[in-house]
């Protein structure tokens, strides 16, 4: 995602017939509605404006449409262990590539909102925020969120499966 042509933050395709990428919340920023499609100022995809389709604060996902099509990743139904390999990727640092970081799942916790998070042994860096955290055969698990640099929070494709509603090929 870009806003006046900087990188903001990551989204990913999950349904390429619509049109549909995942995100983080706070990447969308919160002075943007889904009326201002077209503005200057409004989040994009490939330099195309974006219209939020489905968000939650709490989780930190929205689903956003784009003009530009590009290829879903599919989602892992089956639960995740801690010591499981994953991988996670995002625009980080600004770049106009992917980062990728290789890692393992550290542990589950919920916050006080009953929330489960998936914690990651790697830390993220600025911009791999709404990137996808995916298993060895490259199915999302999670989302980027959060980080101190030493490890990495993510939502867990637990928290989000009610937003598989919108998946598509």
């Amino acid at each position: 995602c870009s806003l006046h042509e900087q990188n903001v933050g990551t989204a990913f395709s999950i349904n390429r017939d619509q049109g549909l990428y995942m995100t983080a919340f706070h990447c969308v920023p919160a002075t943007f509605e889904e009326n201002a499609e077209g503005l200057p100022d409004a989040p994009r995809i490939g330099g195309k404006p974006i219209v939020i389709v489905f968000s939650s604060e709490a989780l930190d996902i929205a689903i956003v449409k784009a003009e530009v099509k590009k290829p879903a990743l599919r989602y892992r139904t089956a639960l995740l262990e801690v010591g499981d390999e994953i991988g996670s990727y995002g625009f980080g640092y600004g770049r106009n590539a992917p980062i990728f970081r290789a890692g393992n799942v550290s542990a589950f916790a919920r916050d006080t909102a009953g929330i489960e998070w998936m914690m990651v042994d790697k830390g993220l860096v600025g911009g791999m925020s709404g990137g996808p955290i995916v298993d060895r055969e490259g199915r999302v698990v999670g989302v980027n969120d959060k980080s101190d640099g030493l490890s990495g929070l993510s939502i867990s494709i637990r928290q989000i499966i009610t937003a598989t509603q919108f998946w598509g090929e």
